[in-house]
């Protein structure tokens, strides 16, 4: 489901049709996140003995060499001949070529076949299986879990049925129907890894966390160099508000071979979040190439935690990821390059060199005009040289920028107090507090201004 782990397209992978009087048949779909594969077979308790006249008799032990030898086109040919021939086909023997048409891919015509063994004969749950498997291919779940729920109550009780309901209800947004599902399917055939999988999924999606946590367990003891296990580890013990084992689960994940930007830009905030920021920028910068690869949002994660460095004042942390954002900036978008400049600007100004942070925050803000952080900082800069003008003008144009308008309008403020445009500094925060009356902390403030304009005039 984010986690934030999800299923893809279901591909129809194999399909084994075996001697006709076995009535059985396997169809495979795989999925991927993980693979998954579905086994479309007769149940012996929803067995289907149609009956049959003598042709059609002769007709099914004539195609048995073909259906052994996997020869289905010579099935097609024998059933159109035989077809052309006869005005009338039975339940059983459209069921028999829903299945053929099945294994050579020829879903429409399946589906056509097994719709007409339903009109013969609705309890036909062979013919419900194999709709299923093509609703399923053509991600009609909700068609597909009618026929599958059909075929239940016809009789059907293998683990695959269960397991495909499972996975249905999963698709469909039923995660505690589906843990029912796939107990069914685990109990049935124990010995089957996939329904754990498909178990634990839903047990995670319904937030049933001490059972996931559990399951998640004791799969691991079987299989500990499983990255994916662990990255559900980590997805559950996220969801508890454990970080640290959310931590160990990814960083384990990780010595596994996992390297995908979204779990590595994960770590890294959860390494921030629980206090120890020099390993999230150790991972940043060890896999900087891959983070800053176009269609992920690596650059502005890493912009992000370089951001809460610099308001921690966490200057050596901050200089050791602006080091590596700047040796990887022609990754960078322009607009990601003028806010690792403001970043430059911060170090600099930490390390009292204002001309240097001035050039800086000007370039940022030549490179891309709208960067709020950047008016911010260059308004406070100037401000605290007593050069109230400029200040003011960078700050009117924060103002204009939504995110920033409050604390630009409070920098006005304070611009217009040093100036002792006391009037000017009162009408401001008066503006401020009406916009957002929750700012109980500055009733004091203007209220002494008041006093200041009352005084004075």
């Amino acid at each position: 489901m984010n986690t934030t782990l999800f299923f893809k397209r279901a591909i129809c992978s194999a399909l084994l049709i075996g001697s006709f009087s076995q009535a059985q048949a396997d169809v495979q779909v795989t999925l991927d996140e993980p693979d998954w594969s579905f086994s479309y077979r007769q149940s012996k308790g929803a067995h289907h003995s149609g009956r049959v006249n003598r042709d059609e008799g002769k007709f099914f032990n004539d195609v048995q060499p073909l259906l052994q030898k996997q020869d289905y086109k010579g099935v097609i040919q024998a059933y159109d001949t035989y077809q052309q021939e006869h005005e009338s086909v039975s339940a059983t023997l459209h069921e028999m070529m829903g299945q053929v048409f099945l294994s050579v891919k020829r879903n429409s015509d399946a589906k056509k076949h097994f719709e007409l063994a339903l009109t013969e004969d609705a309890a036909s749950a062979t013919s419900h299986r194999g709709l299923s498997m093509i609703y399923m291919l053509e991600e009609n779940y909700p068609k597909a879990r009618d026929h599958v729920v059909k075929a239940i109550e016809l009789g059907v009780t293998d683990s695959q049925v269960y397991g495909q309901l499972g996975y249905l209800n999963l698709q469909l947004e039923k995660p505690r129907s589906a843990i029912g599902a796939y107990q069914n399917a685990m109990m049935l055939e124990p010995a089957n890894g996939q329904w754990a999988q498909g178990l634990l999924f839903a047990l995670i999606a319904s937030d049933a966390l001490p059972q996931a946590s559990a399951l998640v367990s004791e799969m691991l003891s079987e299989k500990p160099d499983s990255p994916r296990l662990w990255l559900q580890r980590s997805q559950i013990a996220m969801k508890g508000q454990d970080d640290l084992t959310a931590i160990s689960s990814l960083e384990t994940a990780l010595t596994l071979g996992e390297k995908r930007p979204d779990n590595l830009t994960t770590l890294a905030k959860l390494h921030v979040k629980s206090g120890s920021p020099n390993r999230a920028v150790d991972l940043l910068s060890d896999n900087a190439a891959t983070l800053l690869a176009s269609n992920n949002d690596g650059a502005q994660t890493m912009l992000d935690i370089a951001n809460w460095l610099a308001a921690s004042q966490d200057w050596k942390n901050l200089s050791g990821l602006v080091t590596t954002l700047d040796k990887n900036s022609k990754r960078l978008s322009s607009e990601n390059v003028a806010s690792l400049n403001v970043m430059k600007a911060n170090l600099a100004i930490s390390n009292n060199q204002t001309s240097k942070a001035q050039d800086y925050l000007l370039s940022a803000i030549k490179s891309s005009p709208a960067n709020g952080d950047a008016l911010m900082t260059l308004a406070a800069l100037l401000r605290k040289q007593n050069k109230d003008e400029n200040a003011k003008m960078y700050y009117l144009r924060a103002e204009a920028l939504p995110a920033y308008k409050e604390r630009a309008m409070l920098g006005r403020a304070q611009v217009a107090i040093n100036q002792k445009q006391y009037n000017d500094a009162l009408g401001l925060l008066r503006q401020v507090y009406k916009s957002n009356p929750g700012r109980n902390d500055l009733l004091s403030n203007i209220q002494s201004l008041e006093n200041i304009v009352k005084n004075a005039s």
